[in-house]
């Protein structure tokens, strides 16, 4: 639109083949590779000489082709059979925000706003498809939210940066509902004649929190250090 300003769009389209438990024949394999379709549309900015810079973009994901069990011994075998049939739809908004505060404090921002629903399947309202309740994709989050600032004391040749993640409440198989959670990282950096030291903790306030549900909670990771040493060649 102008030096600063721009748009963009896309489109995509993508298949997966099978597993191979999908693809013996007393379950009703094989069958034909899930398909994906894709498209995103947003604006770009690139504002006062670069130092605030951001985009938006919204878009649709839809996977088609899902494997599905029908509930049905049909062969009178012992083995339920399964079809493809089936359909999943995600839609949403991204935004992303980078600003230079000053020469030596920057700071991003990112955001994601998902809804991700089945929107074809066996019985109508979800339940032929794996990894649902209802019509509704468990552990699918609406709400995400990421901070990340970085500050640099250059008269020490160190920087300071601390991020935080969030995430809002999704749904579990039995209708439950798993809280939200927000988690911090923290990270330092020293830089010395051709070495960098690095040192990170994730999980800064060991925090307790469930990740993912399946039929039972699954716990996120605990707090955990790392130590990166880098030599320039």
């Amino acid at each position: 639109i102008r030096d600063d300003v721009s748009v963009f769009a896309q489109w995509a389209e993508s298949f997966e083949p099978q597993g191979p438990g999908n693809q013996d024949p007393v379950f009703g394999g094989p069958f034909d590779p899930t398909e994906g379709e894709n498209i995103e549309t947003g604006i770009r900015t690139d504002l006062f000489d670069g130092r605030i810079q951001s985009s938006v973009a919204v878009y649709q994901i839809k996977r088609t082709n899902l494997v599905q069990s029908t509930g049905i011994d049909a062969n009178n075998d012992g083995f339920i059979e399964s079809v493809a049939f089936g359909e999943v739809t995600s839609e949403g908004v991204d935004l992303d925000l980078t600003a230079d505060i000053s020469p030596d404090w920057v700071l991003t921002l990112a955001y994601a706003y998902n809804e991700t629903e089945i929107t074809e399947d066996i019985t109508g309202s979800g339940g032929g498809i794996g990894n649902q309740n209802g019509g509704t994709f468990v552990n699918a989050p609406r709400h995400q939210l990421g901070l990340w600032t970085r500050y640099q004391v250059q008269s020490i040749n160190t920087a300071f940066a601390l991020g935080a993640d969030y995430v809002s409440e999704r749904i579990g198989f039995r209708a439950d509902k798993v809280k939200p959670y927000t988690v911090f990282d923290a990270t330092v950096i020293h830089e010395r004649d051709d070495w960098r030291f690095l040192k990170r903790v994730e999980t800064l306030f060991d925090e307790t929190y469930a990740s993912s549900r399946l039929e039972l909670l699954f716990p996120g990771d605990v707090r955990t250090a790392f130590l990166e040493v880098y030599r320039k060649l």
